[in-house]
C-alpha cells in the first residue's frame, strides 16, 4: 500500500501495552523505514514527595509523563490526590505504572482540550508533570489558573543517525513521511525538504504547529483527526486509498510484464525483501520492548528486595532488643530471687 518513513523515540521504560506504531503499519500492509529521532531521558526531581504532596491534581499529557513520575514517586500516588489525563493511551499508562484509574480524562487527546475542559473542572494546587520542553498547548488553556505548577519529570533528546544512511537511500518511491511528535518534525526538517512532493502526516494540532513553524506548509501536512498512532495509520490508508488508479499505465505495465518477465520476478523479490526487513525492524522493535519492559520489572524487583531487605535487618535489630531486654528481666528476677531467700534465711534465724 506505500511505502513511508516514520519517526521513532527511543525510550528504556515505557508503560504501554497497545501495538506499536511499526506493527500498526506492518498490518495495513505499509513497507516503513525508521528514523530515530530522539531518546527519553528521565529527571530526578530533588523533593519531588515534597513539591507534590499538597497537590489536589496531578495532570499527565502524555505516556512518558507517567513514566516520569513512576521513576521519581515509585509508582505510589498520594492519597485523596485527583489524577486528570490526555486520552485512553495516557489512561492505560496510568493503569499499567500506578494500578489506579483516572479520574479525569480528556474528551480528546490533546493537552489544549484537557487543560480547557479542567478549567471548569478542577479547584486548589494542581501539578502538571510534564516534560523540560512542551508544547504550551496545556498551559496556554490554563493560563488564567492561578494555582498551576509545573515540575519536569522528563526530556526528550535528540540523537546522533547516520545521515549518510538517508543520503544514500532511494526516497523516489517514498509515499509519505508519518511524524509523531512535534520535536521529530523539527529535527527531520532536512529530509523532509528532500522529498519536497510527499505528504506529512502528523499526529496532531501541536505536532502540526511546529512543523508550520519549522517553514512546511500547510497543504504538505495531513493531521491525524484521531491524535494517536492508530489516528497516524488511518489517515495514511486513507490517503492511499485515494490515489487515482491510471488504467492506461496499469495497461502498459503488464504488457511490459509478459515482454519482460525477469522484472516481474526481481519486483517480487525486492517486495519479499522489503517485507522481510519490516518484519524483521518490526521483530527488532518488539524484543527491544519487552526488554524494557524486563528492566522495569527487574528494577521494581530490586526496590522490592531491597525493602525487604531493609525490613529483615530491622526486624533482626528489634530481635536482638527483645533478646537482651529478656536477659536483663531474668537477671531481675534472679537478683529478686536472691534477696528472697536471704530474707528466708533471715527471719529463720529471728525465729530461733
Amino acid at each position: 500500500m506505500g511505502k513511508y518513513i516514520y519517526t521513532y523515540i527511543e525510550n528504556e521504560q515505557m508503560y504501554e501495552e497497545s501495538p506499536s506504531l511499526a506493527e500498526l503499519l506492518a498490518r495495513e500492509g505499509f513497507f516503513c523505514k525508521k528514523i530515530v529521532t530522539g531518546r527519553i531521558e528521565y529527571i530526578k526531581v530533588k523533593d519531588f514527595e515534597t513539591q507534590i504532596k499538597d497537590a489536589q491534581w496531578l495532570v499527565f499529557t502524555s505516556k512518558n509523563a507517567v513514566a516520569g513520575f513512576a521513576y521519581n514517586a515509585g509508582n505510589v500516588v498520594p492519597a485523596g490526590v485527583k489524577v486528570a489525563v490526555v486520552g485512553k493511551n495516557t489512561q492505560n499508562a496510568l493503569r499499567t505504572a500506578c494500578g489506579i484509574e483516572a479520574d479525569y480524562v480528556s474528551s480528546k487527546a490533546t493537552g489544549l482540550a484537557l487543560g480547557e475542559e479542567l478549567m471548569n473542572a478542577v479547584s486548589g494546587r494542581v501539578v502538571y508533570l510534564c516534560a523540560e520542553v512542551t508544547s504550551g498547548s496545556l498551559e496556554e488553556a490554563m493560563k488564567e489558573y492561578e494555582n498551576l505548577i509545573k515540575i519536569q519529570v522528563y526530556r526528550n533528546e535528540p540523537v546522533d543517525y547516520d545521515g549518510m544512511e538517508y543520503d544514500s537511500m532511494d526516497c523516489g518511491d517514498i509515499d509519505g513521511i508519518i511524524v509523531t511528535s512535534g520535536s521529530s518534525g523539527e529535527r527531520i526538517k532536512w529530509l523532509i525538504d528532500r522529498l519536497d512532493d510527499v505528504l506529512v502526516y502528523s499526529i496532531g494540532p501541536a505536532c502540526s504547529k511546529k512543523l508550520m513553524e519549522a517553514g512546511i506548509v500547510k497543504k504538505r501536512i495531513v493531521e491525524a483527526e484521531k491524535h494517536t498512532y492508530d489516528g497516524l495509520v488511518e489517515a495514511a490508508r486513507c490517503r492511499a486509498d485515494e490515489k487515482p488508479v491510471n488504467d492506461e499505465s496499469v495497461r502498459l505495465d503488464i504488457n511490459e510484464y509478459l515482454e519482460r518477465p525477469k522484472e516481474v520476478l526481481s519486483m517480487f523479490s525486492e517486495a519479499l525483501r522489503i517485507l522481510d526487513r519490516n518484519t524483521a525492524e518490526l521483530m527488532v522493535d518488539r524484543m527491544k520492548d519487552e526488554m524494557d519492559e524486563l528492566k522495569v520489572q527487574k528494577g521494581k524487583l530490586e526496590a522490592q528486595n531491597g525493602e525487604l531487605e531493609a525490613r529483615k535487618g530491622e526486624l533482626e535489630a528489634q530481635n536482638e532488643a527483645l533478646k537482651a531486654s529478656f536477659k536483663e528481666k531474668d537477671a531481675a528476677i534472679e537478683a529478686k530471687d536472691a534477696e528472697i531467700e536471704r530474707l528466708k534465711k533471715l527471719l529463720e534465724e529471728q525465729n530461733k
